[in-house]
This record gives C-alpha cells, structure tokens and sequence, in this order.
C-alpha cells in the first residue's frame, strides 16, 4: 500500500517572510510645526540625520554603498512620504559614517507647513537596491539654488544641479572639520594662508535677487572674508566678511561695496546671511534681522572664482571654520532664514527620528509571495 509521504519542505513559514525586495528597517521622521517660522514654506530643504547600531557596517543591514557626488551613500537608504515606503521623495546624503551608524541627508519638502507637523519616512536594508534612488544631483534643492557647499570631509563638491565642482585647495589645505551644523565643514588658520577656490560660472553670478549664507565659527579677530566673490575694486560682487571691531569682531555682509555692519560675533558655530529684494540688502545672525542697506542695482557678478577663507586677492586669511555655504538667486524671506537656523543649529530637534526597529508591512517591497504546499506521493 501506497502512503503519502511530506518531503521537501524548504518552504516553512513562507508567510512570515519579509516582501521579496523590502527594506529590513524603519523610522519616522517628523519636523514639528513650530520649527517652521512664520509661514509655510515651500519646496523647502530639510537635512538631519539618521543613526542607529544597524546603519553600521558591522551590522551588515546596509547591503550596497557606492560613491554619490564624491560621499559614499548607503544605496539601500530611502526617503518616503508614505508608511509603505512607495513614494519617494528627492533627496541627498551628505555623509555616512559606517563607524557611528549616522547617515546625514537633506530632503526636498514641497510643503513645510507651520501649523502641523511634517513626517516623512525613512527605510534602509534590503540586497535588491542596487542604485541611488533619491534622484539626479541638484534634486535635493529648489530651482532657486545656485549652489552649496556642505564641506562634509572638506569635499568640494556642490550639492545643487549646477556642478560647481572643481575646487582646488590653497598649497596648505584647511583641514577637515567634524563639529559643522551637518557633521562637518572645514577649519582655516589665517598663520598658514589656507582657503578654497571655487571657479567662476554663470551660477555664482546673479543680476537681480541673490542670498548668500555659511554657518561661521569665528576664533580670532581679523578683517577677512569667509565667503566672497569680489570684483576688484569690491563692485559687482558679494561676501560675507568680518572685521575688527565691537570687542569680539563684527560681521560684514557685503554686496557691490556696500555693507550692513552687524553683531558681535563669538567663538561658536552661527549661522550668517545676507538677502537681496530689488535695491535692499537684509542681514541676518542665527535666524534674527540685524540690519538693512541699500545696494543700488545689480548684477552682482564678475569673472573671478568663489573665494571661501580669504578674500579676492588673497591677502587677508580666515582664523575659524566654515560650513554650509549656500547662494541662492532669490529673495529669501525672513521666515525661510530663520528655519533654516532652527535646522542647522539642532538638527536633531528640528527633524526627529522615532520607532527605529524591524520593519512590517509592505517596506517599500512587493507582496509577500503566496506558497502552495502540496503532499508528494511516494
């Protein structure tokens, strides 16, 4: 007599399998109301960080990494706008770090609202991502963006869609930094003529609105520049500079030779702009308007490169750090400034991360394939 017999059964409990191509992990990442100023903002950049045990190499969770923009960006790191993990958004890595399990992003927020509050999703691990999905370079930033330098491991590439890559370092380099607003930037020794130079293009000239911002740590008293791109003569150009004066220096915002004058400045990081509105320059420290200037009419444009630690004719050097050079061609209003502060000065407060752990449900994979199990006769 013949008698069923079970084999091959490698297919146990196919039902509590992961879907075929998700991602093994999850988080949520929320951007309170009241972190927004004013106003909603739109197409707004969001950056922060992600960091747990399983985003570190030893983990093993993180399946591919490539090089993205010169940063190795873990490929299998998502952002969403839905709990399955289906609805990409646009976004960047600005550094990992596989050592301390931090990933760095900055994500495109087509609406900031200040009224509720702003979550999206992150989703990281699975072997069938193999590609780069938060978009082309430049997809991160609105259409405004002219350019920005992170300076995330003294990388000089720019994170915006017009490629003002191509820096070179002065014949002693600035050093890299690890306490920037964004986990990095670089620091200058004014002893040792140390700067950056970014080469001309149409994208750092403007001739109508223009916002020019960098988070500054200033350690000494001098006259220098951080960020200029100056014409000889100082017309035609801008720079964020400082100076001796007011006991701990004063901050320069300066466009077309005119400046605001401003602040007192201190030994920490602050985040430092000046803004363009038709025949008005606005200055602003950490967020808060300082003081207003009238320019007269653009272009605020000439041919000579983008000079980060020194100015134009490099004769006076910066003594501190510099991180998150940003240059828009727009007006950027009061509101978006100070949000932009709230961001860079605590980004862990600003877009918080929660319910870290294994992740259930679609996972930004397929449906979890349906097994028929059928008896063998034997």
């Amino acid at each position: 007599m013949k008698k069923p017999i079970l084999a091959l059964l490698p297919l146990l409990l196919a039902l509590s399998a992961p879907a075929w191509g998700a991602y093994t992990k999850s988080a949520t990442i929320t951007v309170p109301a009241a972190q927004v100023s004013t106003a909603d903002q739109a197409n707004f950049t969001v950056c922060g960080y992600v960091t747990d045990t399983s985003l570190t190499a030893g983990a093993a969770v993180i399946k591919h990494t490539a090089n993205v923009n010169n940063q190795t960006v873990p490929l299998d790191f998502i952002l969403t706008t839905d709990t399955s993990g289906l609805v990409l958004m646009n976004w960047e890595i600005v550094g990992y770090d596989s050592t301390a399990g931090k990933v760095w992003y900055c994500a495109l927020v087509t609406t900031l609202s200040h009224s509720n509050p702003n979550v999206f999703y992150a989703f990281w691990g699975n072997t069938a991502t193999t590609t780069f999905q938060g978009g082309l370079v430049g997809s991160a930033w609105d259409t405004y963006t002219q350019a920005v330098f992170h300076l995330y491991g003294l990388s000089l590439y720019d994170s915006s869609a017009h490629a003002n890559n191509g820096g070179t370092l002065s014949a002693t380099p600035p050093v890299a930094d690890t306490t920037g607003p964004y986990g990095g930037g670089a620091a200058f020794t004014a002893a040792s003529s140390e700067y950056i130079s970014i080469p001309n293009s149409s994208s750092l000239n403007q001739t109508g609105n223009i916002t020019v911002s960098a988070w500054i740590y200033y350690t000494a008293t001098q006259s220098d520049y951080q960020v200029g791109k100056q014409a000889d003569g100082g017309n035609n150009g801008y720079g964020l500079a400082t100076g001796s004066g007011g006991g701990s220096g004063w901050f320069y915002p300066y466009i077309n030779n005119v400046d605001t004058g401003q602040g007192g400045i201190i030994s920490a990081w602050g985040q430092f702009a000046e803004t363009v509105n038709g025949t008005s320059m606005y200055s602003y420290t950490n967020g808060s308007y300082q003081n207003s200037a009238y320019t007269g009419n653009g272009p605020f444009s000439n041919t000579n490169p983008l000079i980060l630690g020194s100015n134009q004719s490099l004769a006076n050097f910066y003594n501190g750090k510099l991180a998150e050079v940003r240059i828009a061609s727009t007006y950027r209003s009061a509101g978006w400034l100070a949000t932009e502060y709230n961001d860079g000065h605590a980004p862990a407060t600003f877009a918080t991360v929660t319910g870290i752990g294994n992740c259930t449900g679609t996972c930004g994979g397929g449906a979890t394939p349906t097994v028929t199990m059928t008896p063998i006769i034997m």
